[in-house]
């Protein structure tokens, strides 16, 4: 492995205590605590589109989608500069966001004051924040008993990352500490901008969360955590997986409640796309420096497993076409090939999309850095066209920069939220073909 190398600078102003000591606008309690447990193998939604005829298809998508602009109690933390696909780009803020089953949106954000926000939507408007002075909203889940957090503190200094449960009430009922090894959550690297994703996911009986990690020797990997509902620390997770982790993803399976992580590796294991940090998906290029050539991208369950999108460039090793879909097993195992649904050299598509809107049906997007485009088509599995392609940035659509974004609600339709750099608003989407 080789080693990325950045010097931190110091913690912005204003930190306060962490969850677990108190300190907060919520109050809170609980102390890290370890177990084994296996990952329970059930979900608390299970799509079920075969039992009723499905929608008809549109033309256009556009009609279908609503957008609301949600005012926020301050800006939104700015954009800043990550890899990806073989060049420095600049991400969105990061946004995350719920649909709670009585229609509440919950979403998951930071402020340019370093202030982290669970911010409670209804009828357009925030009714109920949430607030963390000094640390950042890195992941969310939420339920109608109260909502799960994923807090980074300090992160451009010593960083320490939480993950914490709380009622709607405000009373926290557990906050775990994730530092639980030597490696330290890294994401901040000075002047280079910002390494990997955050992400956490639930099967309603448990969490997984993954996020880059720096080792005492500054090498740069990845940590994959799991937590009980109640908060415990499971077994069959990682303290290591891939280097040097540029991006990842993690979701549960809604049928069999079983958790996929995937990463983007320049080091190790191999190059590509990687499940589980074992099983290489697609082989890409890499300059071993933070430089490969693919990105993510979100999973979408089927039947039997996931689709993954991706986007790639292509180089001398590696055949690239733009965005890419490929068929997994639920352990991560390709059983398709890669399929293209561009055809290019994959040098300006990036920020894939992918959610399921049917039995085989999936609305896939991405975003075109050459045109300013949005490009949203629905597809099958195979990669066959059931909706041509729209550029529903026309109509003012748009997501974000390799955010956590397209989510399935509990009423079918898709949802999704966007934040722009220093900016008081944030954008929340839906889409569906049932109104």
């Amino acid at each position: 492995m080789l080693t990325l190398l950045f010097a931190c600078t110091g913690a912005p102003d204003s930190f306060t205590s962490s969850p677990g000591e108190g300190g907060f606008r919520i109050t809170p309690e609980g102390s890290p605590e370890a177990s084994t447990w296996e990952v329970p193998t059930s979900s608390s939604w299970v799509a079920d589109t075969a039992s009723e005829p499905e929608p008809e298809l549109p033309t256009s998508l556009s009609p279908w989608i609503t957008r609301t602009d949600i005012v926020l109690p301050e800006a939104n933390f700015p954009a800043h500069q990550s890899y990806g696909t073989f060049e420095h780009n600049s991400i969105n803020p990061r946004g995350y966001h719920a649909t709670l089953d009585d229609g509440r949106l919950v979403m998951g954000w930071t402020s340019n004051t370093w202030r982290g926000y669970v911010s409670v939507v209804e009828d357009g408007a925030i009714t109920e924040n949430f607030t963390w002075d000094g640390h950042m909203v890195r992941g969310l889940t939420a339920d109608l008993d109260g909502f799960t957090v994923m807090l980074l503190e300090d992160p451009t200094g010593s960083p320490r990352m939480w993950l914490a449960r709380y009622d709607w009430d405000g009373a926290e009922l557990w906050a775990k500490d994730m530092n639980i090894t030597a490696n330290v959550p890294k994401l901040y690297l000075d002047g280079s901008g910002w390494l990997g994703d955050t992400r956490l996911a639930t099967n309603g009986n448990g969490y997984a969360a993954y996020f880059p990690v720096q080792n005492p020797d500054g090498h740069h990997g990845d940590q994959y955590t799991l937590y009980s509902a109640d908060g415990e620390l499971q077994s069959g997770g990682w303290n290591w997986g891939c280097s040097h982790a540029m991006a990842n993803l993690v979701e549960a399976h809604p049928t069999t409640g079983d958790f996929l992580p995937v990463c983007v590796s320049d080091t190790y294991p191999s190059y590509g796309v990687i499940a589980r940090a074992s099983t290489r998906i697609y082989e890409a290029g890499s300059a071993e420096n933070g430089l490969v050539s693919a990105s993510f991208g979100q999973l979408a369950p089927t039947d039997e497993g996931w689709l993954l999108a991706f986007n790639a460039m292509e180089r001398p090793c590696c055949e690239a076409h733009g965005v890419a879909i490929v068929e997994l097993d639920i352990h991560g195992t390709p059983v398709s090939e890669v399929i293209w649904i561009t055809d290019t050299a994959g040098i300006d598509e990036r920020d894939p999309v992918l959610a399921r809107v049917g039995q085989d049906r999936y609305l896939i997007g991405w975003r075109d850095t050459a045109t300013d485009a949005f490009p949203l088509l629905i597809i099958d599995k195979a990669g066959n066209t059931l909706v041509a392609e729209d550029d529903v940035l026309d109509n003012n659509i748009f997501w974000g920069r390799r955010d956590d974004s397209f989510k399935v609600a509990p009423d079918g339709s898709v949802t999704w939220i966007a934040g722009a750099n220093n900016y008081g608003t944030m954008f929340a989407f839906r889409f569906s073909l049932e109104d």
